[in-house]
């Protein structure tokens, strides 16, 4: 090797300098000239080993590795890599199957089949996401209902301080329950409202400001993504923002969003399932309105206080209808809906929470299972509702109430079970009736819905 042969002539020649400095002593004068040309010669020398041991010696390069639900790996040229997914089964019962129907009269009377007990893999989501330099990447598929969906798909850039330009599919930022991670949301399903203002991810480029305590995000979309409908028409323009103030062992959340959707891309038909995604049967229901545009504006206020937490908002949605299509020449519609929880940590816990984002975020427990400890267990109560009927008008889809109730075991990190129960209440429903037992048919009723929920998430 070329690099030996050199080591080995530079080593010959200090030692015949080495010699001929004590064989000559007309070099005495030079003595100390030539001790120091010894000691570079020396000094090159042991940095030419080095650099043959370097050679002979294969270099491996840097892989770190971390624990996050699954493996994450971080190596030279990129950054945060892993493999993601979650898993989400259900089972869910909603009461009175043999009663709550459809029918004009009692003798034309048919059950709803679809509610009583059933049973889905709500999510079951495969995807990757990682990092290079400053592009933040992430793709993810739902498997679910024996259907391939694509949630998100998108680009991040990052490399500007406190701002990300983020293309691709995602959520529409809109509401902070919307924003939450369905991993993280404190009951099996998110509010009504949510569902029935057809909140979706969709295709486009959205802004992000941020700071510690605060966030504006803002984008604008178009309707088409991957669902297969690439001639779909219509635009999307959204935004929110929030500030969390800081308090002495929580926080308080004030937040708000606005959405625009144009003709094409808002939503014709609003309705909603009954508490639970188990059911496909919609007690709520305007059926399809010739809708030309929609408007939604959302309030949010949130607050935690140590194991205690609060989380409420408020939305309208202001649907306008093509050429006052509506009877009676009305040009538009008003629907709202909202809710409030409060949760409480039986075993200490704070509900974790995301600043930057102004949404809710994985909860550790402080025991965990595999600790040796009984994990996390939260305990929840609250109240949802939804009106679809704006008489003014002549839109009757109903309104359905519901007052929730839930528990919330968290063993491990990434591991959660819930048990969820709902008192629910329609009012004027366009599409269901339920047979009382003196052989009347009402529109407007109450009934019972329970679930569980076995998750994990990597």
């Amino acid at each position: 090797m070329a690099i030996r042969t050199s080591s080995s002539r530079l080593a010959l020649t200090v030692g015949a300098l080495a010699i001929g400095l004590s064989a000559s002593p007309s070099a005495a004068q030079s003595v100390s000239e030539l001790q120091q040309q010894i000691e570079a010669l020396k000094a090159q020398l042991q940095a030419l080993e080095k650099k043959v041991q370097s050679v002979e010696k294969a270099k491996t390069p840097d892989l770190k590795v971390e624990a996050k639900g699954a493996p994450r790996f971080s190596g030279e040229g990129f950054k945060a890599f892993k493999l993601r997914g979650r898993v989400q089964t259900d089972l869910g019962i909603v009461g009175d199957p043999d009663t709550i129907g459809s029918g004009t009269s009692p003798a034309a009377f048919s059950p709803d089949r679809g509610l009583g007990t059933t049973t889905e893999f709500r999510r079951a989501r495969l995807g990757v996401e990682g990092e290079i330099t400053d592009w933040k990447y992430k793709i993810e598929a739902d498997f679910a209902n024996n259907e391939v969906d694509v949630t998100d798909a998108y680009l991040e850039y990052t490399g500007f301080d406190g701002v990300g330009i983020t293309i691709g599919n995602q959520k529409t930022p809109v509401s902070m329950n919307e924003q939450t991670s369905s991993r993280f949301i404190t009951f099996m399903e998110r509010a009504a409202f949510t569902d029935a203002f057809g909140f979706s991810r969709e295709l486009g480029v959205s802004v992000n400001l941020h700071g510690k305590n605060w966030h504006w995000k803002s984008g604008v979309f178009s309707n088409g993504g991957f669902d297969g409908s690439d001639e779909k028409s219509g635009y999307v323009l959204a935004s929110r923002a929030h500030y969390t103030m800081p308090l002495e062992n929580g926080f308080l959340h004030l937040g708000g969003s606005v959405e625009f959707r144009d003709q094409g891309a808002a939503p014709s038909r609003l309705r909603q399932r009954p508490f639970l995604h188990t059911t496909d049967t919609r007690f709520i229901d305007t059926g399809t309105l010739p809708v030309k545009s929609s408007v939604f504006l959302g309030a949010e206020l949130a607050a935690q206080q140590g194991p205690l937490s609060f989380e409420g908002e408020y939305g309208r949605q202001m649907a306008r209808f093509v050429n006052g299509a509506m009877p009676g020449g009305s040009d538009s519609a008003d629907f709202q809906g909202g809710y409030a929880t409060i949760g409480w940590f039986l075993t200490g816990e704070k509900k974790a929470y995301k600043a930057s984002k102004g949404a809710w975020d994985r909860t550790k427990p402080l025991h965990p299972l595999d600790k040796g400890g009984h994990g996390a267990l939260q305990l929840n109560a609250g109240i949802d509702w939804i009106d679809l009927t704006d008489r003014g008008a002549a839109v009757f889809g109903g309104g359905q109430y519901s007052l929730n109730l839930g528990l919330t075991w968290i063993p491990i990190s990434h591991v959660r079970f819930l048990v969820n129960y709902a008192h629910i209440r329609v009012s004027g429903s366009p599409e269901r009736v339920k047979l009382t037992s003196s052989g009347v048919l009402r529109p407007s009723f109450s009934t019972n819905a329970f679930g569980l929920r076995g998750q994990i998430d990597w």
